[in-house]
């Protein structure tokens, strides 16, 4: 019977041993912003027209966190920009897909796209992305 109790105590010690590791962890993620979109980063080398930046930058966070709905945007953004109209339309239907509610927005982006492909000039009017997801 002492010897069950014994093993209990220790599994217990163990489990909250485990815890408090992943409280710890928890925490100290938060503080360092693993995880977080990089929204300003992305925000930053588009307003200072790295476009070539952007895109490995985008590329390269999608690939960790697919569903970035930050990455996504400004990566659309900078592959339109680029003339690349296929990857950029697959970044919005990206966003489509993750993001129900910022269907209308997107939708009027693919039509900036196209109208960027066919020739018609830069984007213009609504776009979908993280300032839409706050504001709408």
């Amino acid at each position: 019977m002492e010897a069950d109790i014994a093993q209990i105590k220790i599994l217990l010690w163990v489990v909250i041993g485990l815890l408090t590791a992943f409280v710890a962890g928890n925490i100290l993620c938060r503080v360092v912003g693993c995880g977080q979109p990089r929204e300003d980063r992305f925000r930053e080398l588009w307003q200072k027209g790295r476009i070539d930046a952007l895109i490995a930058g985008t590329r390269l966070r999608l690939q960790e966190h697919p569903h970035d709905i930050s990455a996504l945007y400004f990566g659309a953004k900078a592959l339109a920009v680029s003339g690349l109209h296929d990857s950029a339309r697959a970044y919005v239907q990206r966003i489509m897909l993750i993001e129900p509610t910022l269907h209308a927005a997107c939708r009027e982006q693919l039509e900036a796209i196209d109208r960027m492909a066919g020739g018609a000039g830069s984007p213009a009017g609504a776009e979908c992305g993280p300032g839409e997801a706050r504001n709408g």
